[in-house]
């Protein structure tokens, strides 16, 4: 190898570091960013189900039975049917099914928990529970109390289910071998780069001809 061809697969090796290095930052910012939405995700999965354990979905299931048969309920907890009193365990149940969907709208806002994903699962309960509330007045609770999940509900009624997580780039450097697929892949551009310009240089070089020697003249 001559000066000139070893210059230049010395140039080439150090672009080749250089994308190499950024091609692995590409790829580990990427997977950061996919672990952060997949943490996000269980969060928002997990806030989202404590709506069936005890004792909000025993609230829940009390105030559903009073929305759909207000007379019987009213009657059954003891208080008078002709709403002359609230039957205030349910003011409690209320209070306390509102405060958890308030939960979810407050980290919602503050970007905690997936929008999108909380709003397929929650949507339509939080619209039943805000319309009896607050729309139907079935219990005296102030509404100014509660304007992030008012807000979040108006806002959740206006669009169609939308969360998917369906991105075909994440799900591609997620399968395994991507890292390593890749910089063997550059690596063999590089291999294939340097031959070719290893064989430009070396055909390039002027073949050397023997010297002649001089010409000789015999004496007269």
């Amino acid at each position: 190898m001559n000066k000139e061809f070893i210059h230049e697969l010395s140039e080439w090796a150090t672009i080749a570091q250089a994308v190499l290095a950024a091609l692995a930052a590409a790829v580990a910012y990427r997977q950061i960013t996919v672990s952060q939405k997949e943490s996000k995700k269980w969060k928002t999965l997990e806030a989202c189900s404590q709506y069936e354990s005890e004792p909000i979905i025993s609230s829940a299931v009390r105030l559903r039975r009073f929305y759909e048969n207000p007379v019987a309920q009213t009657a059954g907890s003891g208080q008078p049917p002709d709403g002359g009193h609230e039957p205030f365990r349910l003011v409690d149940d209320a209070k306390l099914v509102l405060n958890f969907f308030d939960g979810i709208a407050i980290g919602v806002q503050q970007n905690l928990y997936i929008e999108s994903l909380a709003r397929d699962h929650m949507a339509n309960i939080v619209r039943v529970h805000v319309m009896e509330v607050f729309e139907r007045k079935k219990f005296p609770i102030d509404a100014s109390d509660y304007t992030r999940l008012i807000d979040m509900d108006y806002k959740w009624q206006r669009k169609m289910p939308y969360f998917t997580d369906s991105n075909k780039f994440i799900q591609f450097i997620k399968k395994p071998g991507f890292v390593a697929s890749l910089i063997a892949t550059i690596m063999a551009i590089f291999v294939v780069l340097a031959i070719y310009f290893g064989y430009n240089v070396s055909g390039s070089v002027p073949s050397r001809t023997p010297e002649t020697p001089a010409s000789t003249t015999m004496p007269k």
